[in-house]
């Protein structure tokens, strides 16, 4: 048996240009032998590149957005910043479970009374003879004893006095017994040579640390945990709120990112 026919290639596959630009390069004659993966020619499209630009951008920023969110979902539980007492000022809202908190809301103070501080005012005639490290007795009137300190810090400022004395600022630190409270009155002396140092005037007591805690997020509250003067370790829950419109918000960024991801993968190819 016998017949007629054309030869065809077994295998032939048509190359498609997917975008219109400029030839830089052609590395092949017609005729010539290929491998697989070869190239052929090189094209540049201002068209691709801005595609792979735009689809790069669109996917940078929805994932930052969702990095926020993530950061909202975080800042939905808010904790104590370091160790110390709350303290609710007059003005501070009743917050109970179930009201909505607006983000910007500074819902208490923790403050760490563990240590007191105290800044006093000195002469520049002491200058050279307050060394920070130093011990100091600090009194405090409204408790008629003295309660030894250590000086911190010094800050050669330039106060002038109304009678005309410069001075310079020293802080000192004080182990809190316990009974100590910020604004009340106090007044520090050093003992040096024998002789006793004393400053400009008195001062009040200030807290070692006060944080005011501000919400950053908002939302309606599930847990709250505010009583005045309550003590509370660092990282001690203070308050959670719902986060339902902030989950919403994740899937909705979570199905956008893959669809920017997608659109990379293709502008890419």
């Amino acid at each position: 048996v016998s017949g007629e026919g054309l030869a065809r290639a077994k295998e032939s596959a048509s190359l498609t240009v997917t975008a219109s630009g400029t030839v830089q390069d052609v590395y092949v004659r017609e005729g010539d032998t290929v491998e697989a993966g070869q190239p052929l020619y090189k094209i540049h499209s201002d068209a691709a590149e801005e595609a792979y630009t735009a689809a790069q951008k669109e996917l940078d920023s929805c994932s930052k957005e969702k990095e926020k969110l993530m950061e909202a979902r975080a800042n939905l539980t808010v904790r104590a910043p370091h160790a110390g007492k709350i303290s609710l000022a007059a003005d501070a809202p009743a917050i109970q479970v179930g009201d909505t908190v607006s983000s910007g809301t500074a819902i208490a103070t923790v403050v760490d009374d563990s240590k007191m501080k105290l800044r006093q005012y000195f002469s520049y005639a002491y200058a050279k003879t307050i060394k920070t490290g130093q011990s100091a007795q600090v009194s405090i009137p409204s408790f008629m004893a003295s309660i030894p300190a250590t000086v911190s810090e010094i800050h050669m400022v330039e106060r002038i006095s109304p009678e005309g004395t410069k001075l310079f600022e020293v802080d000192f630190v004080i182990n809190n017994p316990g009974t100590l409270a910020a604004g009340v009155d106090a007044s520090a002396t050093l003992t040096v040579g024998g002789e006793t140092l004393y400053p400009y005037e008195a001062g009040k007591l200030e807290y070692n640390r006060a944080t005011v805690i501000t919400t950053k997020v908002g939302g309606a509250a599930r847990s709250v945990n505010l009583r005045n003067y309550a003590p509370v370790a660092a990282g001690d829950v203070l308050l959670v709120m719902d986060g339902g419109e902030n989950d919403t918000a994740i899937f909705e960024m979570d199905n956008r990112i893959k669809t920017a991801q997608k659109n990379l993968d293709e502008a890419k190819k």
